[in-house]
């Protein structure tokens, strides 16, 4: 009784707003332009709720590239509001910040559009990841915390790059995965090059290979290879978590054949917490009740998803998409151990 009363406390519900994820993206994703040349990306968001203010932050590598200038898209400034925007530019370390945000007591704004567009100096041949992170977006309440989002990045190429197959991103479900269950990873590869290849991709756990495919892609395109890791072999530990694309034929540029994610860990049953990130602290206690409990009834792509506290979730290689009884009674079985 006295652990369900717990429980009971700890779902009391937030009174702030839940909002669905947004997406925010470069776009195009992939660029290809000379020495020279210049090119424009525009930052995109999609899906989101009341915006009212938003700061991204971008890298690129700066041998390569210079950003010229940036400016400010239309989105926030839709229904004729007001805007105040700025933007800080190091071409010295290839890194730019962007902010802006509505002005008066308004209301946000709702639907997809442009943040921003950048406009790229390519200095010299090569390539190179645009790296869009740590963005931020707040609603009209101003709640730091108001609006979750994805972010996807984008990559730009030297015109007349031969054979180059890459792998871009790797993204597991869960970066702790209960002993006896599963997590869904997805590979994304990419083919630079300037012709069609077929070629054989790899991700493994340290030293095992966790699994294996072929893939064919033309110019430019790039794919999402899913597939479900199922750790009953696995001993309890942190393993490190990487895939690898087979270098093609006349392939010279292999620097970005492999892509590591990082640790994730196999764990006790309904060890899913820890003051260290992805590494559990071995025992099953109030911490794990309440990191389950706190985003309890939350379906995939809502604000308090947690992919660990699904701990039951993956049905055909795809999350479940809830966080419910399944997953508490599985801690409380397990607690105190």
């Amino acid at each position: 009784m006295a652990f369900f009363v717990l429980l009971l406390v700890v779902l009391l519900p937030n009174q702030r707003l839940v909002y669905s994820v947004a997406n925010v993206a470069v776009y195009p994703s992939i660029v290809a332009a000379g020495q020279g040349q210049s090119f424009v990306v525009n930052i995109t968001i999609s899906s989101v709720n009341r915006l009212y203010g938003w700061e991204f932050k971008l890298n690129w590598t700066s041998s390569y590239l210079d950003a010229v200038s940036v400016s400010e898209g239309p989105f926030l400034k839709t229904g004729d509001r007001n805007t105040f925007f700025t933007n800080r530019i190091s071409n010295t370390e290839g890194h730019l910040i962007v902010d802006c945000t509505l002005l008066g007591t308004i209301p946000g704004v709702t639907g997809e559009g442009f943040l921003a567009s950048i406009t790229f100096l390519v200095k010299t041949v090569g390539q190179c990841l645009l790296d869009l992170y740590e963005v931020s977006l707040l609603d009209d309440s101003l709640d730091p915390q108001s609006i979750p989002c994805e972010t996807s990045g984008g990559y730009w190429s030297s015109v007349g790059s031969g054979h180059d197959v890459a792998v871009t991103d790797v993204k597991p479900s869960k970066t702790v995965i209960g002993q006896g269950f599963c997590a869904f990873i997805n590979v994304t590869v990419l083919n630079f090059g300037e012709y069609s290849e077929t070629f054989n991709t790899t991700t493994a756990a340290n030293d095992t290979v966790i699994h294996a495919d072929s893939v064919t892609l033309a110019s430019g395109f790039n794919a999402i290879l899913s597939f479900v890791w199922n750790v009953s072999s696995f001993p309890i530990g942190v393993y490190v978590v990487e895939s690898f694309a087979e270098p093609v034929s006349g392939e010279t540029i292999t620097s970005n054949n492999a892509y590591v994610f990082g640790q994730v860990s196999v764990a006790k049953r309904g060890d899913i917490s820890s003051n260290i990130p992805n590494s559990p602290d071995g025992r099953v206690d109030m911490k794990d009740v309440a990191a389950v409990a706190r985003p309890f009834g939350m379906h995939y792509g809502n604000a308090l998803w947690n992919g660990n506290a699904d701990i039951t979730g993956v049905t055909l290689g795809l999350p479940d998409g809830i966080i419910d009884m399944r997953d508490i009674s599985l801690v409380a079985r397990n607690f105190g151990t």
